[in-house]
């Protein structure tokens, strides 16, 4: 089954980076290693799909 729904990048990060993030853009974010998704939407079929499920 095809998705408008699509896995764009997923980035690992550790404690460093996250902190790196944190100061660079002011979040608060937990520095512990996090996993990150990316995800590309096509925003003219999601709805449809949505009401599938």
């Amino acid at each position: 089954m095809l998705s408008s729904i699509q896995l764009s990048r997923v980035e690992l990060l550790d404690e460093v980076q996250v902190k790196a993030i944190n100061l660079a853009n002011g979040k608060e974010l937990p520095e512990f290693p996090t996993l990150m998704f990316e995800l590309w939407v096509q925003t003219n079929c999601v709805e449809p799909e949505l009401e599938l499920n």
